[in-house]
């Protein structure tokens, strides 16, 4: 009896659902004959580099004019760090592949990432050759995620995201993201390029920090970005701000600005991430058609998360109270807890265990609203450790108390329904 064999139709499909698993397409490859150009195809769609040996074999695949073509089909493409080797090295490598690429046509190229995931590890931009936007100009995402990047002044970011022409989804993914003036300030690389359309935009990262440079970084982003088609013309779709604001040295004028994007963005955004005022000043109402909210609660330096938050006239309620968003499934709450050593919550000295049980907090307004709306919720803490810290708390210092926080979150009504998650984090600057 003959045996029954897939349609090849059916097998390419297949093989576009393996994109990024190097190890099982070429395995594919080689299984059979009809596979081999299918699997080959998809292989060079996404290629992620992230070795020393990569780097090599990457220059070696633009030189060889059998594999430029190849490389031209390329739909996504992930740079690495790579711990073992000096940053020195690593940049410098980094650079001579960007200038190798610069001949290369990439017209199909719409995901691009540079990822450095080993503290302290930096990504500079200055690295980026001229011939980076030209290479890059199919550029659909364009992704940077590393404990520290640093930019030698804000005309470099703003240049960076203006100079590809098709760009959509900026994310910034660190824990400092670094602005530098220097006193001679380096001149923009070119000024003729559109301004961004952008219609997702990613901004997370601890603490923008610039020298001499008031108002925050943070700040003068949203300044720029509300002058943009981004905002002006109602193109952004998913905006997520991770800005810790009690690190800000002026958050009034952050919120003044982030409000004045919300206003102007109005029904355009489905998607939205934002920190509250502590002051009580933010408003929601002007997003109607949100699917997805997160909300980010930081009370200030060194305040429990929990007393200002369980309470009618708290800045989340009142934010709250201000939406009106009917298509609003997915619900969260990201609780950041700013510590320095003067915590007593954590202090590893003090038996702390009945600390919160002994807080008055009324949940009250929250199970109202959980009754009302067909949310799921998430919660999360996150403990930003900041100061200088001798000893630092361990985690079992941590971890006791949050076991308080999560038996006061517990409480609530969503936790009843099973429509709650909770979490935490801990991040040590």
């Amino acid at each position: 009896m003959r045996r029954q064999l897939l349609p090849i139709e059916c097998i390419a499909l297949i093989l576009e659902e393996l994109r990024g698993d190097c190890g099982t397409l070429l395995n594919c490859a080689l299984t059979h004959s009809t596979w081999y150009p299918h699997a080959k195809r998809v292989l060079y769609k996404t290629i992620h580099i992230g070795t020393s040996k990569a780097y090599s074999t990457f220059l070696h695949m633009i030189s060889d004019v059998h594999l430029r073509d190849l490389l031209g089909r390329m739909e996504e493409l992930r740079f690495s760090g790579f711990a073992n080797d000096p940053a020195a090295d690593k940049f410098r490598t980094l650079s001579r592949v960007l200038v190798a690429l610069a001949d290369l046509p990439l017209p199909r190229l719409r995901h691009l990432a540079f990822r450095s995931a080993t503290p302290p590890s930096t990504i500079p931009i200055h690295v980026f050759p001229d011939s980076f936007f030209k290479t890059f100009s199919s550029v659909r995402c364009l992704v940077l995620e590393a404990p520290n990047l640093r930019f030698v002044g804000l005309h470099r970011l703003r240049h960076l995201v203006s100079a590809l022409p098709q760009l959509e989804d900026f994310r910034i993914l660190a824990v400092r993201l670094l602005i530098l003036n220097p006193v001679n300030p380096v001149p923009s690389i070119a000024t003729a390029h559109p301004q961004p359309r952008l219609q997702q935009l990613h901004l997370d990262f601890y603490r923008g920090w610039a020298s001499r440079n008031r108002p925050d970084p943070e700040t003068t982003l949203l300044y720029w970005l509300a002058l943009t088609p981004t905002v002006q013309e109602r193109a952004l779709r998913v905006l997520r701000l991770g800005t810790v604001t009690s690190l800000l040295n002026e958050p009034e004028i952050y919120y003044d600005a982030l409000a004045h994007i919300l206003e102007c963005l109005g029904p355009s955004l489905t998607d939205l991430q934002v920190s509250i005022d502590p002051k009580g000043t933010s408003v929601l109402s002007h997003n109607p058609n949100l699917e997805s909210l997160t909300l980010r609660f930081d009370p200030g330096m060194d305040v429990p998360p929990l007393p200002a938050l369980a309470n009618t006239g708290s800045p989340l309620m009142t934010a709250l109270a201000t939406l009106n968003a009917p298509r609003l499934r997915k619900f969260r709450l990201d609780l950041c807890v700013v510590a320095t050593p003067a915590f007593e919550g954590l202090d590893p000295q003090r038996q702390n265990d009945d600390m919160i049980r002994h807080m008055e907090m009324d949940w009250k307004p929250l199970d109202e609203l959980a009754a009302r709306k067909q949310w799921e919720a998430t919660i999360n803490v996150e403990y930003l450790l900041c100061g200088n810290w001798k000893p630092k708390p361990e985690k079992v210092h941590v971890e006791r108390y949050h076991l308080q926080v999560e038996e006061e979150l517990k409480k609530l009504a969503w936790h009843a329904r099973g429509t709650l998650r909770l979490g935490y984090t801990i991040v040590a600057k």
